[in-house]
């Protein structure tokens, strides 16, 4: 395997696999897109272990030249890697208006307003993904924050998906919530 379209692929078909093993004789639907951008997002903040294990998963461990110098040490995320920037170009090209069909991509990063977050990620995340931080206060505004993140998923969604999180699904000691949709 040598390339991020192989990659992602094999990916996939893991969670294919993984869905059907516990959902025998049932459909299954999943937006693989979806999930591997926000695992990527992901990724884009790992280190160690855990970024080990993330590329092992997603299948990116062995794709060429996909280990990024990681951006604590690079003053630019031009340098992060190949997976990432490969992954803003085609975001790019999804979100462009086509005349026979409509496909789009949203990806919202809601930190709470109490903790710091690393600069160089934000930056990342936004010239890659498109995730831009909003922050919110998880601990004391719970539920007016759920409504501010369905309220942004329902408008993104052009209104099909209304209620993506349901009450009491948000914990108030949360720090982060990557959305995608």
């Amino acid at each position: 395997m040598g390339s991020l379209s192989t990659a992602n692929v094999e990916f996939c078909l893991d969670v294919f696999k993984e869905l059907n093993s516990n959902n025998i004789g049932d459909n299954i639907f999943f937006s693989s897109l979806s999930l591997l951008y926000a695992l990527s997002m992901v990724l884009l903040g790992a280190r160690g272990e855990t970024e080990e294990q993330l590329e092992k998963v997603l299948h990116f461990s062995h794709t060429v030249d996909s280990l990024k110098p990681g951006f604590k040490d690079s003053p630019k995320c031009s340098q992060a890697g190949r997976i990432h920037s490969e992954f803003g170009v085609e975001f790019s090209q999804i979100n462009q208006p086509d005349s026979n069909c409509t496909l789009s991509i949203a990806n919202r990063l809601y930190g709470t307003k109490t903790m710091a977050f690393h600069q160089q990620y934000l930056s990342c995340s936004e010239k890659w993904y498109q995730a831009r931080l909003q922050t919110v206060d998880f601990e004391q505004s719970t539920e007016e924050t759920r409504k501010t993140i369905n309220a942004w998923v329902e408008n993104k969604t052009n209104g099909k998906v209304a209620n993506l999180f349901g009450k009491s699904t948000i914990d108030p000691s949360s720090v982060m919530v990557l959305v995608n949709a």
